[in-house]
């Protein structure tokens, strides 16, 4: 059987036999491909991986971790579940793998179709689910054009799980910012990984801290590092006698950051596709004088819960040298809590400005496209009155030179203010996908802002301010009691609180006091709109496929 005879007969075990090119899949074959992938990467089992229908549609996170059961007098005990909503950015992920044909015929040679099915499929499945392993630890953002030379672990095809969790902890109360030294030597803040996961499992929600899932997740040199240090030689692990790291399970792969260490619930890790976009191609890549097999499907990482996931900030440098803060108090002293306001203030304020800027460039563009396009009609209606003068000179054997050179002028001019209003039109369209990416990031300082906005007044303003309320409240706290032999204590309490509620609307409607130690920076940051004039461009660009789509047709 010849390559070629071998090639155009592929067949993949997940897909239909009688779907030799693939292309877009069903439900039921992308759900096979998922489950063959998780086949060949076998990490890949401990992660969650999710269908979604919808991918404008908001993921709900699971219920907080609270009592839910109970009694009450005279009523129903209940606790209401609310769940926050997350929006996810989905991304195209285009994953292939490709052979020369000398390549094919070295490995498919004496091999039947059975077998080259086999062993084509086995090598692409085994590398779909490595990227999906080395994007999800090693992705920051995700960039229009990927690098792999620049950033060979996938740092700029998306936002991975580490990066996930340090957005979502603006504060850095879980996923810690300042660095410090681990040193089996002693000399520094850690010696070990015991007492560095202790710390961190400190930073957890009490809730998570007794969870029996929770595993620690160690890159290979700190693990190697720990090891060669705590254990002694020729010792010997049995199933039952594994190594553990503070009393708690750990999780290693190649794929991970040598010097990564977090704590967290494996399935946490998501890993969430948009159903129906799955496309599988195998066949001739013409222009590379290759063959490959092409997976294509929009695709984001998440955490299930963002506060069941403590880590150092991810360490960029050798793990001898240094990793991230782990001796932090619970919470942030509050002049460190101030200046990191400060600076996501700095960071909302620099975004908010290149989102101004490209908004102020397409306005441009749009205003000197209009006033070229409103002085079109007219030099269209005088050259169509010269051209009647010439039609009628003609008749009459008389003949303009003037009119025809003011003919044929108009002509170049109508030609040159199309071409301009075409190429004003494209620059535009350039403009769409940076207009887009810097309303994210706009967007994602604004939460940044937000939420340690609300941190800074929770752990630094009102501290300060409720206690003093606490002791006013003492007058009030007794005529409540008193009211509660007339009525009972529950109405004496609802009435109570019907008075304070009233109390502070009316001291809300008056005249404004100031608040000692605020923000007026992070308000008036929270105030600002961050919707361009230009946000109609954005409908370019608000979809994966959108962003494919515009991508292809700027390049040709």
């Amino acid at each position: 059987m010849t390559l070629s005879d071998l090639l155009r007969d592929v067949r993949m075990s997940f897909a239909p036999a009688p779907q030799p090119s693939f292309g877009n899949l069903d439900n039921a074959t992308s759900m096979a491909l998922t489950a063959a992938i998780l086949q060949a990467v076998p990490f890949l089992w401990m992660v969650s991986i999710l269908g979604v229908d919808d991918p404008h549609a908001p993921r709900f996170d699971p219920l907080k971790p609270t009592l839910r059961s109970g009694r009450k007098a005279q009523a129903r005990f209940m606790v209401p579940a609310k769940p926050s909503k997350r929006a996810h950015q989905y991304e195209e992920m285009d994953s292939s793998v490709i052979w020369t044909w000398q390549q094919l015929a070295q490995m498919l040679e004496g091999l039947d179709q059975r077998q080259a099915n086999t062993l084509l499929e086995e090598l692409a499945l085994a590398a779909f689910g490595d990227d999906l392993i080395r994007v999800g630890f090693h992705g920051q953002s995700a960039a229009v054009n990927t690098d792999p030379v620049a950033n060979p672990n996938g740092e700029d095809v998306m936002m991975g799980w580490p990066a996930l969790a340090m957005a979502a902890d603006p504060e850095g109360l879980r996923v810690l910012r300042d660095a410090v030294t681990f040193s089996t030597s002693g000399k520094g803040d850690f010696a070990d990984l015991d007492s560095m996961v202790y710390a961190l499992i400190e930073k957890l929600p009490e809730a998570y801290r007794q969870d029996p899932r929770l595993v620690v997740m160690v890159g290979g040199d700190l693990l190697r590092a720990h090891q060669k240090a705590h254990l002694k030689a020729g010792q010997v692990r049995d199933k039952t006698q594994r190594m553990k790291i503070a009393d708690l399970g750990f999780v290693s792969h190649q794929h991970m950051p040598s010097t990564y260490l977090a704590i967290t619930l494996v399935e946490n890790l998501q890993v969430l596709t948009v159903n129906h976009t799955h496309r599988l191609t195998a066949g001739d890549i013409d222009d590379l004088a290759s063959w490959g097999i092409r997976y294509n499907r929009a695709q984001s990482y998440a955490l299930g819960e963002p506060t069941a996931y403590a880590a150092p900030l991810p360490p960029r440098s050798n793990p001898m040298q240094q990793t991230s803060t782990l001796h932090a108090v619970p919470t942030a002293p509050a002049a460190t809590r101030a200046s990191r306001l400060d600076e996501h203030v700095a960071l909302f304020q620099s975004e908010h400005s290149k989102l101004m800027e490209l908004d102020q460039e397409i306005l441009t563009l749009r205003e000197q496209r209009k006033n070229l396009m409103a002085q079109i009609p007219s030099a269209k209606a005088r050259r169509e009155e010269l051209r009647q003068g010439r039609i009628n000179q003609l008749m009459g054997g008389m003949v303009s030179l003037e009119a025809a050179r003011e003919y044929r002028e108009l002509t170049e001019l109508l030609d040159d203010a199309n071409a301009a209003a075409t190429l004003s039109e494209c620059q535009e369209k350039r403009l769409a996908l940076p207009l887009y990416q810097t309303q994210l990031a706009v967007n994602s300082a604004q939460s940044m802002v937000a939420g340690c906005y609300e941190s800074y007044l929770d752990h630094k303003l009102a501290p300060a301010i409720l206690p003093n309320l606490k002791q006013q409240l003492a007058e009030l706290a007794a005529l409540t009691c008193a009211k509660g032999c007339i009525i009972g204590m529950e109405g004496a309490r609802r009435w109570a609180l019907n008075e304070l509620g009233s109390a502070l609307k009316e001291a809300m409607s008056g005249e404004q006091v100031a608040l000692e130690g605020d923000s007026p920076a992070a308000r008036k940051a929270l105030l600002t709109s961050t919707r361009p004039q230009c946000a109609d461009l954005l409908a370019l660009c608000d979809s994966p496929g959108k962003r494919q789509c515009l991508q292809r047709e700027l390049e040709e």
